[in-house]
C-alpha cells in the first residue's frame, strides 16, 4: 500500500511539474516584456528567477542551462553567432546610429530607398554605419555611443537576442531605441507599413 501510494505521488508530481513548467515559460514572456521597459537590467530578476526556478525543478543543471539561455550576459542575449564584427573599425566615436539590414535583392533600388529614409531622418553624415552581416547583438554592445539600432529585415534571431521587438515603434532595451522593421525590399512594395514605419517610429525618434 506504501510503495502504490508513493507511486501515485510521483505521478502527481510529474504532472504538477510539467504544469508547473508551461507558466514558468508565460513567466519568461512576462519577464521579456519588462526588460522592455527597463533597458535590459535583469541582475535582480536573475536572482529572484534563479531561486524559484531551482526550487521548482530541483534540477541545479537544467536550472544553469536555462537561466544562461535567458540572461546570456546579464541580458536576454542567446546565440551562436560570431561574436565580433570584422568591421568594427568603421564604427567610430561619431557612429550614433546602427543601421542592420538584410541582404539584398535589388541593391541599387534598394540603397535609394533607405538613403532616402535616412535622409528624411535628418541624419547627419558620418553619425550611422550600415551592416548587412550577421553577428551576435553582443558584439555591438561595447559602442556605448550608439544610440539608436534600426533594424530592415533583421530578426531577434539574428541577433541572438530572445526578446520580442515591436515593429515599426520605438522600443527600448539594453540603454538603446530600437526600431525593427520590414526588409528594405518589401518597403518598396509597402506603402502602409512605410507609412507606419515613419509615422510611428522614424519621425518621433530623429524628427520630434
Amino acid at each position: 500500500m506504501i510503495a502504490e501510494n508513493e507511486h501515485r505521488a510521483d505521478g502527481v508530481h510529474v504532472i504538477v511539474a510539467r504544469l508547473i513548467g508551461e507558466y514558468l515559460l508565460i513567466f519568461r514572456l512576462f519577464l521579456t516584456e519588462i526588460a522592455l521597459q527597463i533597458n535590459g537590467n535583469f541582475s535582480a530578476f536573475k536572482s529572484y528567477y534563479s531561486i524559484l526556478y531551482n526550487f521548482i525543478t530541483m534540477d541545479t543543471e537544467v536550472n544553469e542551462g536555462f537561466l544562461t539561455a535567458l540572461f546570456g550576459d546579464n541580458e536576454i542575449v542567446s546565440g551562436q553567432l560570431p561574436t565580433t564584427y570584422s568591421g568594427a573599425e568603421n564604427i567610430t566615436d561619431s557612429i550614433k546610429t546602427l543601421v542592420l539590414a538584410a541582404p539584398s535583392i535589388d541593391e541599387a533600388t534598394e540603397a535609394d530607398q533607405l538613403n532616402k529614409i535616412l535622409a528624411a531622418c535628418k541624419l547627419p553624415e558620418g553619425s550611422f554605419v550600415m551592416i548587412k552581416e550577421s553577428v551576435l547583438w553582443t558584439s555591438f554592445r561595447a559602442f556605448e555611443h550608439i544610440n539608436n539600432v534600426l533594424l530592415f529585415g533583421i530578426t531577434e534571431h539574428h541577433l541572438g537576442i530572445s526578446i520580442t521587438l515591436p515593429e515599426n515603434q520605438v522600443a527600448n532595451f539594453d540603454g538603446r531605441k530600437w526600431v525593427k522593421t520590414q526588409p528594405l525590399s518589401r518597403l518598396l512594395h509597402d506603402g502602409a507599413s512605410k507609412n507606419a514605419l515613419w509615422q510611428q517610429a522614424l519621425k518621433p525618434l530623429f524628427v520630434g
